[in-house]
């Protein structure tokens, strides 16, 4: 079976916003994979959803922040190869689950390469109000569509020689101890599965930011809520792969 390959796939260039949106529309008009915009960026860029199978829902969004560009290859991908049932995992994976995949949550984001959304606010911290127009548009879907999990997808400049891989379940005051438990048991089975190939996984430090980040809307919704981050200053062919095994382990 042959089947449309990214930029990043043929060459190792970083996908374009443009092609992304042809990718998505080919994507739409030829699988079964259901493509929508469900909202717009400051500058009017569109923001897609994907979504395939039927059952309990995980949430993925990738690209908040454009230099974390790994994350977004990685679920285009991924979008691709379930929609293309590449292994043989995949069907029975769409039969008893649904993906709801947010490949590029700030398209301006990841055509200026840059952190901050274009009225310069960070975008990972306005998940408690949601008042810029890609928070929002996101927001909308988890509380309409109410996910099982929720996946926040990054990059961080961390130290390469500490960790290759940095993950985060709750944690902080007043979070549910059983969705944070199984979000962390989630952690530890990919973290041994990191471990046979000799890469380290070392958890996110909580912080008061970090309270303001995602992950608290999606544990304190009653979700659970994972964050998980790979090394801007890793090889790209190796942050796309463990971000890609990160949201199929």
């Amino acid at each position: 079976m042959t089947y449309q390959q990214t930029p990043f796939e043929i060459d190792g260039t970083w996908t374009s916003v443009a092609w992304e949106q042809l990718y998505l529309e080919d994507l739409n008009n030829t699988t079964d994979l259901d493509v929508s915009v469900i909202g717009h960026s400051v500058e009017n860029r569109p923001i897609f959803m994907c979504s395939i199978g039927n059952g309990p829902i995980l949430f993925l969004i990738s690209l908040q922040h454009g230099p974390e560009a790994a994350t977004r290859e990685a679920s285009l991908q991924l979008v691709r190869n379930l929609a293309y049932r590449t292994e043989p995992w995949m069907q029975d994976y769409i039969n008893n689950h649904r993906l709801i995949v947010i490949p590029t949550m700030c398209p301006d984001n990841r055509y200026h390469n840059q952190r901050n959304n274009r009225n310069d606010v960070n975008i990972n911290r306005d998940w408690l109000q949601y008042i810029q127009p890609e928070t929002h548009a996101v927001a909308t879907q988890i509380a309409l569509l109410d996910p099982d999990v929720v996946f926040d997808a990054h990059e961080t400049a961390g130290d390469i020689n500490v960790q290759d891989w940095r993950p985060l379940s709750g944690g902080y005051p007043g979070s549910y101890p059983l969705l944070t438990a199984l979000g962390n048991e989630y952690i530890d089975q990919f973290a041994d599965d990191l471990a046979v190939d000799g890469l380290i996984t070392n958890r996110y430090s909580m912080s008061l930011a970090s309270w303001a980040s995602c992950n608290v809307y999606q544990v304190a919704a009653g979700r659970v809520g994972l964050l998980g981050e790979t090394m801007v200053s890793q090889p790209r062919p190796k942050r796309v792969t463990i971000s890609y095994r990160s949201f199929v382990s």
